[in-house]
């Protein structure tokens, strides 16, 4: 194990805060894209569409939530 500097120590502090915001945004961005699709889903069952026809109708259009 070597010595690490100052330097070092506060890089790596930093890299651990930033890789675990990011570990948060991505789980946010998943629980979003599930949350959709569960929507998705369920506006398919209730209005008897296909969902994969839908799906292929949709492709390239960006979706109105943000």
């Amino acid at each position: 194990m070597r010595a690490k500097t100052p330097e070092e120590i506060a890089e790596i502090a930093r890299l651990r805060k930033e890789l675990k915001e990011v570990k948060r945004q991505l789980g946010e961005e998943i629980l979003h894209h599930r949350i959709d699709i569960a929507t998705l889903e369920i506006l398919c069952e209730d209005y008897n569409l296909d969902i994969e026809a839908v799906k292929k109708k949709s492709v390239g259009t960006k979706s109105p939530i943000a």
